[in-house]
């Protein structure tokens, strides 16, 4: 108090023209206004407090300038160099050593705060620590003398520092953060998040001090500071998280803050955890019911650690669970956070397995009996995590499911409808499940009633299948290759395909045996005739020619025939030899890799490699994929599966050193779903090129095995996805490996296919050594061009190694060298940049030089022709991106935007950015006329002054007056226009359909808000405000657009707390009426609306009802019938 009264006295006392002598007398002429308080500040108390302000103006550096007052001595020496040089120096006699030392500090301080020198800021503190506790100084939150709008603390070193030592607590340093600082305050995030990755004093002590901010009890600043201390935690959280999703595993278990209170740590908990589960929410509980065998969680590392250290916090398991059941009901959340907060959660708490098994039993439950898939499957997931961890309560995911399901009494199957959606809903997760949860369901099955009984055997045969199809069930191919017939066997047959081959009749002999030596047939001719490796091509359609016949009479059974024609038996050509489980070790395996360097008989050979087969498929087990077909997805994930990933390095490079036994052992790469998923892997990734790819890839193809699923119905060839968009170019030698590849099979195979990727790339090679092109592109058809373009469009600059001009000419003799038509090569070119971009989901980075190399070749008004081709079908905002890299292309019309203003999103205020941006370079353009008849457009000028309000564009010539003067005044800051309150208002309602629920006085647009209404006044405000949405701009928003903008100002004028305080009239004439005609509405959220009904109830009972009812008669308008009984129960008028 005494502090803010001299302030002003100090601001009086420069501006007064006779100056008092005495401060006495100074205070006794002052202006008195209303009684002196009587416990107000003393006049010694003023003095001092007057001297502080003196003092703190006056630069004492030149008084130290020449001696070095920082170096380590000890405090009365320190004193006693400051003494000596006041009393060297005369103009500054007059002022204690107390003065200049906290006064040097603080300048000082703010000093190294500018320059970001946190070790000048570390030995400012110590001093200020040292000094307090001898009592030369005070120097006690000192905060708002060290920073200013020009000293922001975004170092967080330096604002641990300035916490610990007391020179600005966090309560003060966190008044710097506002909408107007959230540039510094990202870059204060990102530098504390850096502390945080394991632990350290900054980020432990910064992280316990935000706590006790946040909920340590009333600050000085009240709920404010503590709301934006949570705030700040909340977003440390968030940025932690996106750290550990991007790869990192930072160790976090110290996030448990020991030492700190319980209560603050576990509302600390609470917090942490209810933020983990939310943000990120991209996966449905489908895809993780897909994805989880494939997180692998851990309480050392990574999201493990940190929701480790989040529930030692001394969260009650109750209250976790309930925190989780709350939060999956009422918004989307990170699944991967909620498994692994289940499996954590279940190592460290006591009991909370059973808190888990009470709430899945309930989704279960409710799920079932309301239909409701998502609560089934995410009860589901849940128990089956639980499971994993070996509790009382989930003993194991066998149990659970039998002790929910396979009893009539105890089932959580209770209605009888439930029986068939429990039924239904495990056949729809077939193609995801992981192989142990289908065993469970068939050896375990649910109790159904008979008339259910059909449903649940049709799943038990599709899910069988499945499991063959995964390995984890012996197929027909699988069992006649364990039992494989003898050599002599082999021979016979040979013949026998020889001789149908010369004859086209199926040898006498072999009849014979089919009718009367049936067993001899069965167990070693017909599985000898399907097995036989027959390198002769003719020779090998002979064979099924031959099968082709027996099947026709009868002597193949289906399931065999079947399994031969699919290609399975080519792939189970290689036998297991059986061992004993305790054999079935890595390091065995890697003994075996070691003695078939050493063998050199086919038979040893072969046994080996049995035993290396077996060992394996052991060892994988409970690694086999879940996959009902071989994907992109999981093959570019390959490196996640370490087990996997460690065993195919092995065997791999065991292969490369070469042997006789290489081809022979082929097989072993690939039998198995996790092994050809690292083969495949390993093709698309390598960066060195061996001899052994051609033969691998060749095997793939040769057994069927070289598909997979690049996106959903789309099938290719692993050699085929070779420098597309589907194959990822992390390094730069892959091009070269690529080429190799690529040489190889086209020489093996004789096809042409890959001919002109093949010429591409090494003209792309010479490029870099700066030699001619080798090849010329006269040949290229379209489809060849097209796979320039992907090639280019998917290698980064990062990765590519030529020069930007070098990329132009190479893509410029190739399009100026091909035959096809300049529309054509527009047309590949737009397709292809856009297939790229929408697989990857980032903006190729070639794009420009691309679109350039083209233009130098195709006429500029081939574009305006694509342009309107594609305006009347499919534009969207990545098109018109690319449109408008294009050299010159202007639109010529308001005809070339019509289109696309009629189809715009409604959820958006005028057309897109890229759009705007097109729009407004063409009229820059374009002739007079043209350009007036393109921005007339009311559509166009309303977006373009919208995007310049949202400093996305500049403001044209003509917007900053009339109906957009709105947009220009908001842009230019300038608040004391209250029109500008439409522009935030409808940026508010994007935000709300975008997604975004709470608009808090944090909101940058609501503070803008704020500070017009307080500038016009709140008769202007309300005046602006009055006039229904529908009438601001007519042609250009949408009903959507406009109803959520009454909702938003509902929300804003009703919801606490209060952010546009309405008067009485603007509620019951403006709002009111409002309220009403969303109530008729089915653009808004009824939950919404329903908070905004509540709210202008509660609002107007802040008014006495006589005052409220004489409003209310002047209401012109009929009101919805459930709003009016609502007025009428509570204001009872």
């Amino acid at each position: 108090q005494a502090y803010n009264c001299l302030i002003h006295f100090y601001k009086s006392l420069s501006m007064a023209s006779h100056p008092a002598t005495t401060l006495q007398s100074l205070l006794a002429n002052r202006a008195i206004l209303q009684p002196y308080p009587v416990d107000g500040p003393t006049i010694p108390q003023l003095a001092a407090v007057a001297l502080k302000l003196v003092s703190q103006s006056q630069d004492f550096s030149s008084l130290v300038a020449e001696t070095d007052w920082e170096v380590e001595q000890s405090s009365q020496a320190l004193v006693h160099l400051v003494k000596e040089q006041i009393r060297l120096k005369p103009s500054f006699k007059g002022f204690s050593e107390r003065e200049v030392l906290e006064t040097l500090i603080i300048q000082t301080t703010k000093k190294y705060i500018l320059a970001g020198d946190s070790d000048g800021v570390e030995r400012m503190a110590r001093l200020a620590m040292r000094l307090r506790i001898e009592g030369i100084v005070d120097l006690m939150n000192v905060g708002r003398d060290v920073m200013s709008t020009k000293v922001m603390i975004t170092d967080a070193k330096i604002s641990w520092l300035l916490a610990w030592s007391g020179l600005a607590p966090l309560v003060t340093q966190f008044l710097q953060w506002t909408g107007k600082t959230a540039s510094q305050f990202s870059l204060y995030m990102t530098d504390l998040v850096s502390f945080c990755k394991t632990k350290n004093e900054v980020g432990h002590g910064l992280l316990v001090a935000a706590v006790k901010t946040a909920y340590g009890g009333e600050s000085e600043c009240g709920g404010a500071t503590q709301q934006r201390a949570q705030t700040v935690l909340r977003k440390w959280v968030m940025r932690l998280l996106d750290e550990i999703y991007s790869g990192e595993e930072p160790e976090l278990q110290w996030v448990r803050l020991d030492g700190l209170e319980e209560n603050l740590a576990s509302k600390w908990g609470l917090l942490g955890v209810t933020t983990m589960l939310q943000h990120r929410p991209g996966i449905k509980v489908g895809e993780a019911i897909k994805s989880q065998a494939e997180w692998k969680m851990t309480s050392k590392a990574g999201l493990g650690s940190f929701c480790s250290g989040l529930i030692q916090t001394g969260v009650s398991c109750e209250e976790l669970v309930r925190l989780v059941g709350r939060v999956m009901g009422r918004v989307e959340v990170n699944w991967k956070a909620v498994l692994t907060l289940v499996t954590i959660s279940t190592e460290l708490v006591p009991k909370t397995d059973a808190a888990w098994h009470f709430l899945t039993s309930n989704m279960v439950r409710t799920g079932m009996e309301e239909s409701d898939q998502e609560s089934f499957l995410s009860g589901l997931l849940l128990a089956r995590q639980a499971a994993l961890s070996t509790t009382p309560s989930f003993p194991s995911y066998s149990a659970w499911f039998h002790t929910s399901f396979g009893d009539e009494q105890t089932s959580l199957a209770t209605p009888k409808r439930s029986h068939q959606f429990l039924v239904s809903q495990l056949t729809s997760l077939v193609p995801w499940e992981p192989a142990y949860t289908m065993k469970v369901h068939i050896t375990r099955p649910p109790y159904v009633p008979r008339q259910t009984k059909e449903l649940l055997d049709e799943y038990k045969r599709l899910a069988r299948t499945q499991l063959t199809d995964l390995g984890e069930v012996n197929s027909d191919a699988v069992q006649i290759a364990d039992n494989r017939p003898s050599e002599e066997t082999f021979d016979q047959v040979v013949k026998y395909v020889e001789e149908f081959s010369r004859t086209s009749k199926i040898p006498p002999s072999l009849v014979e045996a089919s009718m009367f030596r049936k067993p001899f047939f069965s167990s070693q001719l017909l599985p000898a005739l399907l097995l036989v490796k027959l390198e002769d091509g003719e020779m090998d359609i002979a064979r099924g020619q031959m099968v082709e016949l027996l099947n026709k009479k009868g002597k193949v059974p289906g399931p065999l025939y079947n399994s031969f024609i699919s290609g399975e038996f080519r792939r189970a050509e290689l036998p297991e030899v059986k061992l004993p489980d305790e054999e079935c070790t890595e390091d065995n395996l890697t003994s075996c890799l070691g003695v078939l360097s050493h063998l050199t008989e086919p038979e040893d050979i072969r046994l080996v490699l049995g035993q290396i087969s077996y060992i394996l498929r052991n060892l994988l087990k409970c690694k086999q994929s879940t996959e009902q077909q071989l994907s992109l997805a999981s093959v570019l994930s390959a490196g996640q599966h370490k087990l996997a990933a460690g065993l195919h390095n092995k065997i791999l490079q065991t292969f490369l050193a070469g042997g006789i036994w290489r081809t022979d052992g082929l097989p072993i790469l690939t039998s198995s779903m996790p092994m050809l998923i690292q083969t495949i892997n390993c093709i698309l990734t390598t960066s060195t090129f061996h001899e052994f790819y051609i033969e691998i890839l060749q095997f793939l193809r040769g057994t069927e095995r070289s598909k997979l699923e690049v996106e959903k119905g789309k099938m290719m060839f692993v050699e085929d996805i070779l420098g597309t968009k589907y194959h990822p170019l992390k390094k730069y030698e892959q091009l070269e490996v690529m080429e190799k590849m690529l040489a190889g099979v086209t020489a093996a195979t004789g096809h042409s296919l890959f001919t002109a990727k093949i010429k591409y790339l090494e003209n792309r090679r010479m490029c870099l050594a700066g030699k001619d092109f080798p090849h010329c592109y006269d040949q290229f058809s379209l489809e060849d061009v097209k796979n320039v373009f992907e090639l280019e469009a998917g290698l980064a600059d990062k990765v590519d190694r030529l020069e930007q001009v070098q990329r132009l000419y190479l893509l410029q003799a190739c399009v100026a060298q091909c035959s096809a038509s300049q529309s054509d090569l527009v047309k590949c070119l737009l397709s292809t940049l856009l297939s790229v971009w929408d697989h990857s989901g980032t903006f190729p980075s070639n794009t420009l030089v691309m679109v350039q190399a083209v233009s130098k070749v195709v006429d500029s008004r081939v574009w305006v022709q694509l342009w309107r081709q594609e305006m009347h079908t499919t534009i969207a905002d990545k098109m018109v991106t690319i449109f408008e890299l294009v050299p010159g292309f202007m639109l010529e019309s308001a005809e070339d935007v019509a289109p696309l203003i009629s189809c715009r999103s409604p959820a958006r205020f005028g057309v897109s950015l890229p759009l705007a941006r097109l729009v407004l370079s063409s009229s820059g353009q374009t002739a007079a006329s043209s350009a007036s008849s393109t921005l007339l457009c009311p559509v166009v000028r309303a977006s373009l002054a919208y995007w310049a309000a949202r400093g996305r564009l500049g403001m044209s010539a003509g917007l900053e007056t009339g109906e957009m003067e709105p947009f220009w005044c908001w842009r230019m800051n300038k608040l004391d226009v209250a029109s500008g309150a439409r522009v935030g208002l409808i940026l508010l309602a994007e935000e709300y359909l975008g997604g975004t629920e709470e608009m808090t006085t944090d909101n940058t647009v609501v503070k803008k808000l704020v500070t017009i209404t307080s500038t016009v006044g709140q008769e202007a405000m309300e005046s602006v405000l009055s006039l229904s949405p529908t009438f601001w701009y007519p042609t250009v928003m949408s009903s959507m657009l406009t109803s959520s903008i009454s909702l938003v100002l509902l929300l804003l004028s009703t919801s606490e707390p209060v952010v546009l305080v309405p008067s009485l009239k603007f509620c019951v004439l403006t709002l009111l009426p409002r309220l009403s005609d969303l109530m008729v509405s089915t653009e808004v959220q009824d939950w919404d609306l329903g908070r905004a009904t509540m709210g202008m109830v509660k609002k107007l009972q802040e008014w006495q009802i006589h005052t409220v009812r004489g409003e209310l008669e002047k209401l012109e308008e009929q009101l919805h019938p459930d709003l009016d009984e609502l007025l009428q129960q509570y204001l009872q008028y």
